[in-house]
């Protein structure tokens, strides 16, 4: 493998999904394939750590016992055409799959299933932590701050873009916990309460709609 950046490989018409071992991927392949993945996205709220080499059945997609695919109303179609692009090996002109620590899937969730049915038994994933100092005014929960990126997530292989009704409700359902905050420090007076529900509500919903 060349390393270049995804733009060199559009210029020069180079073939740009590498074959990846169901195991035992060399190190010398693993090297240049991070050299030459597209640079890191930048979130509000996240810094991107380092890449990994996990086995797909070690990510975490679950929470409560449901795919925590908190931002996509539908999903990444389920199609065999994504499947077989994966079978072909890994895209590097496209990001890769994100995780934050412990292997919990920010984004590639699809890809993620199809992986574990091939049976590949390492593939690379982009590690991010949480970075206060870059985060938003919407970002106080720890599914705010995944909301967030999932919305900007999908520029990997396979993905398709969010769509406005995706955005949409992540943004009403910020607004009603940022609502729900104000009443909460107003609870010891009533007409306070009151009259920071009428502002607050007219204020948030104003500025989604």
């Amino acid at each position: 493998i060349i390393p270049l950046k995804s733009e060199d490989y559009k210029l020069k018409g180079i073939m740009t999904r590498v074959e990846i071992p169901f195991i035992g991927v060399p190190m010398g392949v693993k090297k240049s394939i991070e050299d030459s993945l597209p640079t890191p996205k930048v979130y509000a709220g996240w810094r991107f750590k380092r890449y990994d080499w996990v086995n797909p059945t070690s990510l975490n997609t679950k929470h409560n016992g449901f795919t925590d695919n908190s931002v996509r109303r539908g999903g990444t179609p389920d199609n065999e055409s994504l499947e077989e692009l994966l079978r072909r090996g890994l895209d590097i002109t496209k990001l890769t799959i994100s995780v934050c620590p412990e292997n919990k899937v920010i984004n590639g969730f699809t890809r993620v299933e199809h992986l574990i049915k091939i049976g590949y038994q390492e593939w690379i994933v982009a590690v991010y932590e949480k970075d206060e100092s870059t985060k938003t005014e919407f970002q106080d929960s720890m599914s705010d701050y995944l909301d967030d990126m999932r919305l900007g997530a999908n520029e990997g292989d396979g993905s398709t873009p969010v769509t406005t009704n995706d955005f949409m409700e992540i943004r009403k359902k910020e607004s009603v916990s940022q609502y729900d905050n104000v009443i909460a420090e107003f609870s010891g007076s009533s007409w306070w309460g009151l009259l920071w529900s009428f502002i607050y509500s007219e204020i948030s919903f104003s500025r989604v709609l």
